[in-house]
């Protein structure tokens, strides 16, 4: 078998996470060396998340805590804040970039090699 049920641990990590729900257990995974942490109810299969530290610490039950289903509403309010940001700094960059952009052409097409005589511009010349 490639996964092991963790029972006992050194900071009590397996029996902490069954303080936050008494159907979360610990699996590690021997093909990739991480832990796993699972609920007995959850639909379509037990996997919840595979812990994404290389040891069992606290930062593991701060992490199951933050993903769980009882913070669904935080979570997705963080999702969206962060979303949010994203978008927020790609119109910033995208607008920098225009207006660079613009700067560029206005700068090339200012520059001539003959001098203008503004007093004509607006005037049509007849032949």
């Amino acid at each position: 078998m490639s996964k092991f049920l963790i029972t006992h641990d050194m900071f009590r990590i397996s029996e902490r996470v069954k303080k936050i729900d008494k159907d979360y257990f610990i699996l590690f995974n021997n093909k990739n060396n991480k832990f796993e942490v699972h609920h007995k109810n959850q639909r379509g299969g037990t996997y919840c998340l595979t812990c994404p530290y290389d040891r069992l610490d606290s930062r593991l039950l701060d992490y199951v805590l933050r993903t769980s289903s009882n913070n669904s509403v935080l979570l997705m309010k963080e999702i969206e804040k962060h979303n949010y940001e994203l978008e927020k700094n790609s119109e910033q960059n995208r607008n920098d970039y225009v207006n660079n952009s613009l700067k560029q052409i206005y700068d090339y097409a200012s520059v001539s090699s003959k001098t203008i005589n503004y007093k004509d511009i607006m005037n049509t010349k007849w032949i």
